[in-house]
C-alpha cells in the first residue's frame, strides 16, 4: 500500500489519505457509496473510491472482525470495469490476513 501511496502526485496522496481516515472514521455509519462499495461475488471485498485532479483511484479494502478496516492495495482505475485481477489479488490478500491471525 505504501508503494501506491508513494507513487501518487502530493495532492491525490492527501485526497485517497482523506478519504481512507473519513471510512475508518465513520464506518458503521452510513457511507455514500460512491466513496465506499462492496464489491459484488466477493469475498467481502470492498473498494474504496477516490477521484483525483486527473484520474481515478481504487483502494481495495475489508473489514476484520466487522470493526477495522484493513486495506489491501490500490490501483489507478483506467476502464469503466474494476480489473478482475485486482479483484484476485485483493482476495488474496485477505485470504493470507485471516490465515496469518488464525495462528
Amino acid at each position: 500500500m505504501d508503494e501506491f501511496l508513494d507513487s501518487l502526485p502530493s495532492d491525490d496522496r492527501k485526497k485517497v489519505l482523506m478519504k481512507i481516515k473519513f471510512i475508518g472514521d465513520t464506518w458503521p455509519a452510513r457511507i455514500p457509496s460512491q466513496s465506499l462499495k462492496k464489491l459484488k461475488g466477493t469475498e467481502e471485498i470492498w473498494e474504496i473510491r477516490v477521484k483525483g485532479h486527473d484520474n481515478i483511484f481504487r483502494v481495495f479494502c475489508f473489514f476484520f472482525t466487522g470493526v477495522h478496516l484493513v486495506l489491501t492495495h490500490g490501483y489507478v482505475k483506467k476502464d469503466r470495469k474494476t480489473d478482475p485481477r485486482e479483484i484476485d489479488k485483493a482476495e488474496r490478500c485477505r485470504r493470507e490476513y485471516i490465515e496469518r491471525r488464525r495462528k
